[in-house]
């Protein structure tokens, strides 16, 4: 009788310890799993998330890439010239990878462009010209690139129908000076014109500094930032 309940009393306690250890182990292991397996979701949707970004990212590049080619198309390129003697170019480089004032566009000589060409931002937007031009590529200096000079047309807005000719003095970074005869009726927002029929428009007037004498210093800028375009148009 002694030895059957000694038997009985060893199983209960072997019963008790394996629950105890199934009980530890499912307090320790089970977090762990547990954290693992939300680490792991969590990784997931990361990748995930990381994997749709770049998804956008190519469609975004395929859609530029087909916009180009689509410009292109429409202005006559890669053929030399279309009908309208334009050029439509991307641009490749800006300050302050290269020299302030210049651009570098994706158009040269085999394209039909050549130094001395006027050089647009769209529209009547001109901003400068070609200064070298190579087989694939060509330099554009901006007309407000510093010392450059440039004969121009003053359209005052309150008398858009007259104009005061006047000389231009690059100051660098899309900027300008000139400085106009006594009694003009110069202000800020007025436009500088390239002479004649053409609506070329040049730069438009930020402020208008007078002295003593009744004369005006004009401060003017690019009407646009030549230093976020894009594409530029050549014109022959």
């Amino acid at each position: 009788m002694a030895a059957a309940l000694f038997v009985a009393l060893l199983l209960l306690a072997a019963s008790l310890t394996r629950t105890s250890l199934e009980g530890a182990l499912d307090f320790v292991v089970y977090p762990v799993l547990a954290l693992r397996n939300t680490l792991g979701s969590s990784e997931a949707v990361l990748l995930r998330a990381e994997v749709a970004s770049l998804e956008a990212k190519i469609a975004d590049r395929d859609l530029l890439y087909r916009e180009n080619i689509d410009l292109k198309a429409r202005l006559g390129r890669p053929s030399p010239l279309n009908g309208e003697g334009r050029v439509l170019a991307a641009v490749l480089m800006r300050p302050p990878a290269i020299p302030y004032d210049t651009l570098l566009i994706d158009a040269g000589v085999k394209d039909g462009i050549a130094e001395g060409d006027l050089v647009y931002a769209g529209g009547s937007l001109l901003i400068g010209k070609i200064s070298a031009a190579g087989g694939r590529d060509a330099r554009v200096m901006l007309f407000s690139a510093p010392e450059g000079s440039l004969e121009l047309t003053l359209i005052p807005s309150a008398s858009p129908a007259s104009g005061i000719p006047v000389s231009v003095t690059g100051e660098g970074g899309g900027s300008f000076t000139a400085e106009v005869p006594a009694g003009s009726m110069a202000a800020a927002g007025d436009y500088l014109k390239l002479p004649g029929i053409d609506d070329s428009v040049v730069a438009r007037v930020a402020r208008v500094e007078r002295h003593e004498d009744g004369t005006a210093r004009l401060h003017a800028h690019l009407p646009i930032n030549p230093f976020e375009l894009r594409y530029v148009e050549v014109w022959k």
